[in-house]
């Protein structure tokens, strides 16, 4: 089997911001923003960047992501 896509309807993306987003992992616009979100957390004592999403704990550390990537929530 073959699949023919042409190149305008095909999606590139970075394998690795992928797996940050299957992780639930922050992507920050530089590394120097993604060392500053961790350290943040651990400032916070969250070890897990996911808790963040996950949990119910962290309610505003979840709606500054949220502003932070743009969707506003």
């Amino acid at each position: 089997m073959k699949l023919e896509v042409p190149v305008e309807a095909a999606v590139f993306f970075d394998m690795y911001d992928w797996n940050k987003i299957l992780s639930l992992k922050y992507i920050g616009e530089t590394e120097k923003d993604e060392q500053e979100f961790r350290k943040m957390l651990r400032d916070y004592g969250i070890t897990r960047e996911s808790d963040v999403v996950l949990t119910n704990f962290y309610p505003n550390l979840k709606l500054q992501e949220a502003y932070r990537q743009g969707s506003g929530l």
